[in-house]
């Protein structure tokens, strides 16, 4: 004889236990969650990438300028930005002129960090060159990065001259700098 341990009606007792549709419901719940976290994580991971990118760019424009101010090796030094269409995209500090012989560092952008088609567009190349001793960019350029495909809000950088003469680097999340 089996003795029962609820004291309830037949009826009412159940057994002590998840049934499977309370477990089908706890394991969506998990998922939902894990898939929200791994969406949160790509996204934050991208901007990452994004603003990482940006200060090195940065930081290679400020050397490559500090360079030529100091005269170092008597040769102007600069950046050259490479879009290439067969070739993941990257930019590199170089010396005297841009040659794979010349080239000090070389920078890859990460698979998802792009230059904007509207400063560096897709099987072309921009050289910023600082002139020797006065430090002067060739030219007034914009280098604008996006994350994934021309997303919109990119972080972007601008290499000018004001009237003085001085060089400025604009943009680039300066205030994370």
């Amino acid at each position: 004889m089996h003795k029962r341990t609820c004291h309830l009606p037949l009826a009412t007792c159940r057994s002590r236990g998840f049934t499977l549709i309370e477990l089908m419901i706890v394991i969506g719940i998990i998922a939902v969650l894990g898939i929200v976290s791994l969406i949160s994580l790509r996204g934050s991971k991208n901007m990452a990438d994004l603003t990482g990118t940006a200060k090195l760019v940065a930081s290679s424009l400020r050397q490559a300028q500090s360079q030529s101010v100091s005269g170092y090796q008597g040769v102007p030094w600069g950046v050259h930005f490479d879009n290439a269409t067969n070739t993941t995209p990257f930019f590199a500090l170089f010396y005297s002129s841009y040659a794979t012989t010349t080239v000090v560092s070389r920078y890859a952008l990460p698979l998802d960090v792009q230059f904007s088609a509207s400063s560096v567009s897709p099987g072309s190349f921009v050289n910023v060159i600082f002139a020797s001793i006065s430090g002067i960019p060739s030219a007034s350029t914009s280098i604008t990065l996006n994350l994934g495909s021309g997303s919109p809000g990119g972080t972007s950088a601008s290499v000018g001259r004001q009237s003085s003469g001085g060089i400025f680097f604009d943009n680039f999340n300066r205030s994370s700098l």
